[in-house]
């Protein structure tokens, strides 16, 4: 059976859930980094305690063969995307979002999960890029990574 999750990206924030029952739900800051590394160098330099209080702060994620840092850890690094347009659907980093968003919904798993995918376009976005928007995830299957 396909899970339903729904996206709404934002200029600060990603907020998504899953299923109609509100108790799966994530909120991450919208900012990705492809300075991966800042994770590992964040984590060591944070108390234990810290880290399990806060996995999402520290979230290293592996779309295909690119690894990158994605939320509040991405802030921090060097290079990273905080200034990209978030009103453009056909920017990378709202692909990345999306992605680690349902990757962090769906959980660990072996296998293939059919997901349908909400999301929140505005009008104009819907209009002009639906047809391109839905052809980026509809029947394509990903393989996504994600450390904690």
């Amino acid at each position: 059976m396909p899970k339903i999750i729904s996206v709404d990206y934002g200029r600060s924030t990603v907020k998504s859930v899953a299923g109609f029952n509100l108790k799966e739900q994530l909120i991450i800051p919208s900012v990705v980094s492809y300075d991966h590394q800042i994770v590992d160098t964040k984590a060591e330099s944070t108390p234990a305690a810290n880290l399990e209080n806060n996995p999402l702060s520290f979230l290293k994620v592996k779309i295909g063969e690119r690894e990158l840092a994605v939320g509040k850890v991405a802030q921090d690094a060097e290079y990273n995307l905080d200034t990209t347009n978030y009103d453009d659907i056909d920017d990378q980093k709202t692909n990345d979002l999306i992605l680690t968003s349902i990757a962090l919904l769906v959980g660990p798993t072996t296998s293939y999960t059919k997901i349908n995918l909400i999301t929140t376009l505005s009008v104009d976005q819907y209009n002009i890029k639906k047809d391109d928007f839905a052809n980026r995830f509809e029947d394509k299957h990903f393989k996504i990574e994600v450390e904690e």
